[in-house]
C-alpha cells in the first residue's frame, strides 16, 4: 500500500513538472514572436535622390532704393524649363534678406511675389530666368507692386457684368491679364506696376476708364463708369485697328517660322559658337532681348547703348526697359563711364563663372 502511495506521489510531481515546462516553452515562443512582429514593423528607408542639388542663395533688394528685403515671406513659383513641373512654395527671407533654394542641376523660370501685410495691397514682384549648375550667390531686385479692386457701372448706375478690363501701365513688369467683371460688376488685379495705369472697360458698345497713380502697397479701390459709346466711325477705326494688328500678328509669326526653320538648317551652334547652355537660356527671350543678344555676340561681346540702338533701331525707352530686363537675368552688365553706357555679356551667359 505504502509503495502505491509512493508510485501516484512520484506521478504527481513528474506531471506537474511537465506543466510547467509547457508553460515556460509556451511564453517563450509568444515573447518571441511579439520580437519579429517589432521588426517588421520598421519602415524601410527611403530611396535617396538620384541628382545633386545645389545652394541659390538669392539676396534679395528693392530696385529703387537698393535697400535689403528681409524678414518677410516669399512666394515662390518655378518652372523647370525641361520638364515642364511648376512648383509653388512659400519661403521665409531672413533679415539679411537672404533667400535659400535647394535645386537640381538645370533650367528654371522663378517668380518671387512679396505680400507685407503690414500693407494694404501686394509689394514685391520679380520674374526671371536661373541656370543652374553649381552652388551659387546672386542679388535679385525686386520691382514695387501696387494692387487694384473697381466695379463696372453704365450711365444709370446699373452694375455691369462681363464687362472687358484691359490695363495699360508705365512699366512693363508684373502680373496682369485681360478679364472680365463678375457678376457683381468687380474685378481685381493685384500684382500691377507701381506708377501710372490706365484701366478701361468696354461692353457692348460702351467704354470707360479711369487713370490711376499707384504707390508700393497700395490697394486702391475705383469706380469705372461706362460713359463713352463707341461711334460708327469709331467702329470702323476700331476693325481696321483689329485687322492691322492681325496683320502683325501673321507677320510676327511668319518671321519666327522662318526664323525657326533657318535654325533647323544651320544649327546656331555651328554658326555662330553658341554651348548648348547658351542656345537653351536664348531660347527664353523675347524677340528684342534675342536680337541684343546677337548684336553682342557679333561684337566681341560688347557695345555701347547707343550702337545697339541705331543698330537695331530700337527707341531710347524701350532699349531702357529691354536692357534692364536683361541685366535682371544676368545676361548683361551694364557700366557707365561717364555719360557712355557700355553694354557687356555677363561672364555667367559665357560660362567662363
Amino acid at each position: 500500500m505504502q509503495k502505491k502511495k509512493r508510485f501516484i506521489i512520484i506521478f504527481l510531481v513528474f506531471f506537474v513538472d511537465l506543466h510547467i515546462a509547457f508553460a515556460l516553452n509556451h511564453t517563450d515562443s509568444v515573447e518571441k514572436t511579439f520580437e519579429i512582429g517589432d521588426v517588421f514593423d520598421i519602415s524601410p528607408p527611403t530611396v535617396p535622390d538620384d541628382k545633386e542639388r545645389f545652394s541659390l542663395n538669392l539676396i534679395l533688394k528693392e530696385y529703387n532704393t537698393k535697400n535689403i528685403i528681409g524678414d518677410i515671406h516669399v512666394n515662390i513659383n518655378r518652372i523647370d524649363l525641361v520638364s515642364k513641373k511648376e512648383i509653388n512654395t512659400l519661403q521665409y527671407v531672413d533679415k539679411n534678406g537672404i533667400l535659400r533654394l535647394m535645386l537640381k542641376p538645370g533650367s528654371y523660370d522663378i517668380t518671387l511675389k512679396i505680400d507685407d501685410l503690414t500693407t494694404s495691397g501686394k509689394d514685391y514682384f520679380i520674374k526671371f530666368a536661373k541656370e543652374v549648375s553649381g552652388n551659387e550667390e546672386q542679388i535679385i531686385y525686386l520691382f514695387p507692386i501696387g494692387s487694384v479692386r473697381g466695379i463696372v457701372y453704365d450711365n444709370k448706375k446699373n452694375i455691369v457684368s462681363s464687362a472687358v478690363i484691359r490695363i495699360d501701365c508705365v512699366g512693363e513688369y508684373g502680373d496682369y491679364e485681360e478679364k472680365n467683371t463678375d457678376d457683381s460688376g468687380s474685378f481685381s488685379f493685384y500684382w500691377l506696376p507701381a506708377g501710372s495705369c490706365k484701366i478701361s472697360a468696354i461692353s457692348d458698345d460702351e467704354v470707360g476708364y479711369e487713370q490711376i497713380i499707384l504707390s508700393k502697397g497700395e490697394l486702391k479701390n475705383i469706380e469705372i463708369t461706362l460713359n463713352k459709346r463707341l461711334s460708327s466711325k469709331s467702329k470702323i477705326y476700331f476693325g481696321i485697328a483689329i485687322i492691322i494688328f492681325l496683320i502683325l500678328i501673321y507677320f510676327i509669326l511668319s518671321k519666327k517660322i522662318k526664323k525657326y526653320y533657318i535654325i533647323k538648317e544651320t544649327p546656331k551652334k555651328d554658326a555662330s559658337g553658341l554651348t548648348s547652355r547658351q542656345d537653351d537660356i536664348i531660347k527664353t527671350l523675347k524677340e528684342k532681348e534675342n536680337d541684343i543678344v546677337d548684336f553682342l555676340l557679333k561684337n566681341n561681346n560688347e557695345s555701347a547703348s547707343s550702337k545697339i540702338r541705331y543698330g537695331l533701331g530700337i527707341p531710347k525707352t524701350s532699349l531702357s526697359r529691354v536692357l534692364l530686363g536683361l541685366e535682371l537675368k544676368n545676361i548683361i552688365k551694364i557700366e557707365k563711364i561717364g555719360k557712355l553706357k557700355k553694354v557687356k555679356l555677363t561672364e555667367w551667359f559665357m560660362g567662363k563663372e
